[in-house]
């Protein structure tokens, strides 16, 4: 993979992700192009930001987990700054942008009120469509109300 983005990188321009065509063409590779493709691939309305906070809220509930409970109001604030770091270096990003963009609000409002922890991974099948992790912040997702976990 890094020779491969190295040859992508020697293409000349601004465009990391380009290419040649058979017939010598020069393309680059946009985040239009990138949402088109995950539309016609996943039949549904879905972007590349779309994955990218499931992939946020994801890390976070796991982050969390491992985290375990917190011990009051500053240590859940010491925890859930620990958890939006670890998620921004994941996804590359900074820690307001994770938190404003690509960690669910539930997953926060739910660790901090304490009712992150019936949202536990249970036992996963690997024929399953999604992982223990993936089903867990699913249910916690359609569960919990946000406006009733921040209050």
């Amino acid at each position: 993979m890094a020779n491969l983005v190295k040859k992508c990188k020697e293409i000349p321009g601004h465009e990391l992700f380009q290419y040649y065509d058979d017939d010598g063409t020069h393309h680059t590779i946009g985040s239009a192009d990138v949402n088109n493709y995950i539309k016609g691939i996943t039949g549904e309305d879905f972007t590349a930001k779309d994955f990218r906070a499931w992939a946020g809220s994801l890390n976070a509930l796991c982050s969390f987990h491992e985290l375990g409970e917190h011990g009051g109001i500053t240590d859940c604030k010491r925890k859930v700054v620990n958890v939006l770091d670890s998620v921004a270096q994941k996804l590359g990003n900074t820690r307001t942008v994770c938190k404003k963009y690509y960690v669910h609000p539930t997953v926060i409002a739910s660790y901090e009120k304490g009712t992150l922890w019936k949202y536990v991974p249970k036992n996963f099948d690997a024929g399953q469509e999604m992982n223990a992790q993936e089903k867990a912040l699913l249910e916690l997702l359609t569960t919990e109300d946000i406006a009733e976990v921040a209050a």
